[in-house]
This record gives C-alpha cells, structure tokens and sequence, in this order.
C-alpha cells in the first residue's frame, strides 16, 4: 500500500497513481481541443486562430466588468458597481455571447453524465450499470411532465423535481447486479408508459413542445443563463461525488490480502452513504 509520502509521480499516492493522473491530463487537454474546434462552427465563418485570439482575449480576461457581465449577468454585475457596458470585437462578441456557453454547457453536462454513471457503478457493485439501466431518464421525464402538465405552480423547481424523479431508489443491502438491471429496464418501461399517457392530457401545444425539449435536451438557444444553472451544482457535488464513490468502493479490513473476488464479496455496503450519492 502507497503512502503519502511517496511521489506522487515518482509511482502513486493512495489511490492517485501517474497513469491516473496522465490519463486525466489527456482528458482535459482532448476536451479543451474539442472545444475551441467547435466554436468554430457557426452562420459568421471564424477562423480557428481567431477562435483562440477570441476565446484568451484580454479584452474580457483583464477587465472585471466584462467577465462579470457573462458569468454573474448582468444584475450581479450591476449590484457590485461595475459598468455593464463595453465594446468588443465581433469575434469575440460572438464567441463569448453565442458560441462559448453552448460548448461549456454541452462540457458540463458531459462531466455530469459521466460521474453518474461512475457513482452507479461504485454503489451497485455493477460495471455495466448506467442510468437507463436503472430507469433513471424515464423517472426524471415523468417527472417534468408531472411538474410541467399538473403541478404548474411550482415549475419554477423543475430541476429539483426532475431531480427526485430521476432518483433509483435504495438499498439497504447490496444489489444482486442482475436483478438491479432487470427491476430498473422494467421500471423505466412503466414509466415511459406514463408519460405517453401524461401527454394525452395536455392541451397546450406549446407546454408539449417545452416537455419534448426538457426530456430529449437540446442545445438549441444555450446561453449563460444555463451556465450559471449548470455549473455551481456541478462544482458543489462533485468533491463528494469522488470521495463517496471511493469510500463505498473500499472494501473493509477483512477482505485485506484475500482474493479478488472474495474481496468484493465482503465489501460493506452504507445505506446512508449510497443514497447520498
């Protein structure tokens, strides 16, 4: 077993080895790539060196007005006495306002989608587990179209209650991986029923189309009203989200030193800890 003393690029420290950790640094620099080459696209051609010159543009980076006017918006930018207006490039006005927030949404939603499925794995013991096993997206759906058709006085708590919609139930004990994946294929199932019947008894058009938009996500009109939504859950949860899923991967002292296999056999299993994450 590594201790914190040893380098951590020298071989690992605890569960942090170098293969990780490069592994994370091609990751990010593969994504940061993928980025800029998409804000490329657009109506108004940009090349990619001015997508680069746009996006590390001084002009927004040293100036406090400008980056709060994007992130904070415009009330906050107001409230802390900086001055809401300024002038920009095209470029840059185009990267910034239109381009960037859709590919750091599209960014976020990825790192979200992906320690979900992580999490899942970690807690149902399961390496094939993801959320349409479990009969995550169908429980989320059913409820926005609750929230969106029936309950429409608290719409404004929609991410709240796709939230506890999409949430699998617990276990007191740990899943058999099979019977997990069969009860969440046959749970989504009923519920994707649901919804199709949910949909018969709106009668407005436009509450159909907004339903559609929120279960099937879309990127279409993204600015950075969704980044401000998006990205302080993101950051909140995410310390937790690691270091629970290790912790309910590790397994205890018994099964130090045993077998593979016995060693995930005697794994304990937290029922407060597995319906936190």
């Amino acid at each position: 077993m590594a201790t914190g003393s040893r380098a951590l690029f020298g071989r690992e420290v605890g569960w942090l080895d170098r293969s990780l950790v490069l592994a994370c640094a091609a990751g990010l620099a593969i994504t940061v790539l993928a980025g800029l080459l998409q804000v490329r696209f657009g109506s108004h051609p940009v090349t990619f060196r001015q997508v680069v010159a746009a996006v590390f543009d001084p002009l927004v980076w040293l100036r406090p007005n400008v980056l709060a006017s994007f992130l904070p918006g415009d009330g906050l930018t107001g409230a802390l006495g900086f001055e809401r207006s300024f002038d920009l490039p095209t470029e840059t006005l185009i990267v910034w306002s239109v381009r960037l927030p859709r590919v750091l949404v599209a960014a976020l939603v990825g790192l979200n989608l992906a320690r979900s499925g992580a999490v899942f794995q970690a807690v149902t013991r399961n390496g094939l587990a993801s959320r349409f096993t479990l009969g995550v997206p169908p429980g989320a759906g059913l409820a926005v179209l609750l929230t969106l058709i029936v309950f429409v006085n608290v719409a404004a708590l929609l991410p709240l209650t796709a939230a506890l919609g999409g949430r699998p139930p617990s276990s007191s004990s740990t899943p058999s991986p099979g019977r997990g994946d069969l009860a969440g294929v046959i749970v989504g199932t009923v519920l994707n029923s649901l919804q199709t019947a949910l949909f018969l008894f709106a009668s407005n058009l436009g509450t159909v189309q907004a339903a559609i938009a929120r279960t099937t996500g879309s990127l279409t009109g993204v600015d950075w009203q969704q980044v401000r939504a998006v990205l302080p859950p993101t950051l909140l949860v995410l310390p937790g989200a690691v270091l629970g899923a290790r912790e309910s991967e590790r397994p205890p002292p018994s099964a130090v030193g045993a077998s593979d296999s016995s060693a995930v056999a005697q794994r304990s299993t937290c029922p407060r800890s597995n319906s936190a994450l």
